[in-house]
């Protein structure tokens, strides 16, 4: 199963390793520590010599302990992708020192022409010692998994390699190698100290600073306290398609207080090829993702109302008196207010009160519009204008009955609807609409089944709580209100409800919807990264929604 899907292009890769190499990488590193060196066994040399006497050092030990970095500000070079899923990070670092402690143990051997005495041990002496690197490049080899059991995505460490150069390490001044005939022990000591710090593995603060980051992906999907998105790994799996950019199948899975959304499988989802150009990344959202939402919500309770009179802009929408002229039956109540409820009901043989699908529209907007007006004499682009605006059909029959009632000649049916005609996300509602007169003692009740169609317009992305999400509006298409029962006696409106619908359940209702869409749809992101919602593209294909975006980071 897989609800949606990702593709991360080359632009992204770079973008995300550049900003924690440059973040909580170089944090990190900053104050990593440097492993014990011991430098042991230097070579035996002349300490003094007047001519009559001379003294030497034998056996001198040295411990390098307690190495840090001082100074040390890597810049990030780039990030290539190898094969199977490694990558090789490139980041070099210049002008900084890598402070020790400095202990030393030696023997000294003084001699005569007569002979020596016996050599006497000196030390332990401890001094600060701060070589200075030039440069310091270093690349590291990463590879990015994923573990199932663990529903967590992984960099583990490959290899890491740092190359010093323009480096300098003058001994400590009272160091008893500073007597040293040329220095050769410094030389040596020199050249062994700037091979330790090249052989530190950079590696795992690579490692330890991005998991964590990673692990908070999953935690991207929890809407509200009890509407969740699992983010495991889908169908798809995770890929590197051609070695240049990465993909990823991810479950998408919904629940309500831990419950799995019942309804029907999604079909087959496509995975989007990685973004080629400037952007990051490209997400595929199925229709069960938007469908499971509307099923939470609707468990949540969030899309039932009950509705008074002082709820509504005018209260006497929910006097029975305004209805007595049209509705003969109401006359024995004309004195009582009632109460509204909309509560959306279980389709039949389902656990779901919607149907979402893709389909063919035709949505009179702004854009299309500037289409037409080209396209149609001036007379029938202002008859459109003026009644169309706005509209939205899924059904080719109701948009040419529309037409045909304005005037508009059939001659130019074929360019309205190749001007309007736009793949679109239905969604299908089964609701029940009642009436209650509150007459203090049976509380007559008029019941209405109501079929409601909507389509999702204004698709973008924002923040929900924590999440990031993809929304929308919901635009209604048409509703159909059938008397289902009555206990008010004698009543035989049976268009009532397609009458008062509009008035008193619909504005409230579609309030409750617009909540909904803009709690929206969770996306996988990683934790302090964010999608720009401004710049995102978002459009819908045959079956699922594209999603092409870039993101930022919280310090850039």
């Amino acid at each position: 199963m897989q609800t949606l899907t990702v593709a991360i292009g080359a632009k992204g890769i770079d973008f995300f390793t550049k900003h924690y190499v440059t973040d909580v990488l170089a944090n990190d590193l900053k104050g990593m520590k440097f492993p014990d060196h011991d430098v042991p066994g230097i070579k035996e040399f002349t300490i003094e010599d007047t001519g009559s006497t001379w003294v030497y050092c034998e056996h001198l030990d040295v411990n390098l302990t307690n190495g840090k970095l001082q100074g040390f500000d890597p810049v990030y070079q780039g990030v290539k992708q190898q094969s199977n899923g490694t990558f090789t990070l490139t980041y070099d670092a210049e002008k900084f020192t890598v402070p020790y402690t400095w202990a030393e143990q030696w023997d000294r051997k003084a001699c005569t022409r007569f002979g020596c005495d016996p050599a006497t041990s000196q030390g332990p002496n401890s001094f600060d010692y701060n070589p200075s690197i030039g440069k310091l490049d270093t690349t590291v080899t990463v590879s990015f998994a994923y573990d199932s059991g663990r529903n967590s995505y992984d960099i583990k460490y490959q290899s890491s390699s740092a190359t010093p150069s323009d480096s300098s390490t003058e001994p400590p001044g009272d160091s008893v190698i500073q007597h040293e005939k040329g220095f050769w022990g410094g030389k040596h000591l020199n050249t062994d100290a700037v091979a330790a710090i090249g052989g530190v593995e950079f590696a795992k603060p690579v490692q330890d600073s991005i998991n964590p980051m990673l692990a908070s992906i999953p935690a991207s999907g929890k809407l509200t306290d009890d509407i969740t998105f699992n983010f495991a790994v889908g169908d798809s799996k995770l890929a590197f398609p051609g070695d240049n950019g990465i993909t990823i199948g991810v479950t998408g899975e919904v629940a309500y207080k831990g419950t799995p959304y019942p309804g029907p499988q999604p079909t087959a989802l496509p995975v989007p090829t990685p973004p080629v150009d400037d952007h990051h990344v490209e997400v595929y959202v199925s229709d069960y993702t938007v469908s499971a939402l509307h099923w939470a919500y609707w468990k949540a309770g969030k899309l039932d109302l009950t509705l008074r009179p002082s709820d509504l802009p005018d209260p006497d929408s929910l006097k029975v008196k305004t209805y007595v002229t049209a509705v003969k039956a109401f006359k024995p109540y004309a004195a009582f207010a009632m109460t509204a409820q909309v509560t959306p009901v279980a389709l039949p043989q389902k656990d779901i009160p919607q149907t979402y699908e893709f389909a063919q529209v035709y949505e009179f907007t702004q854009a299309t519009e500037t289409i037409l007006q080209k396209q149609l004499p001036s007379d029938v682009y202002a008859l459109i204008k003026t009644s169309l605006d706005g509209n939205a059909y899924t059904q080719t029959s109701d948009l040419t009955a529309d037409l045909r009632q304005l005037g508009v000649a059939e001659q130019y049916d074929e360019a309205i609807g190749k001007a309007t005609r736009v793949m679109g996300m239905v969604v299908t509602q089964n609701l029940e609409f009642a009436l209650f007169i509150e007459d203090g003692k049976s509380r007559p009740q008029i019941v209405f089944d109501l079929l409601r169609t909507d389509v999702l317009q204004n698709l973008a992305l924002g923040r929900s709580g924590n999440a990031q999400t993809m929304q929308y509006d919901f635009h209604k298409v048409t509703f159909d209100a059938t008397l289902k029962s009555t206990t008010v006696p004698g009543f035989d409106k049976v268009d009532f409800g397609g009458m008062v619908w509009p008035i008193i359940g619909e504005p409230r209702y579609d309030e409750a919807l617009q909540k909904l869409g803009k709690t929206g749809v969770a996306l996988p992101i990683v934790q302090d990264f964010t999608f720009l919602f401004e710049q995102a593209q978002l459009s819908i294909q045959e079956h699922y929604v594209s999603v092409l975006a870039d993101v930022a980071y919280k310090n850039a």
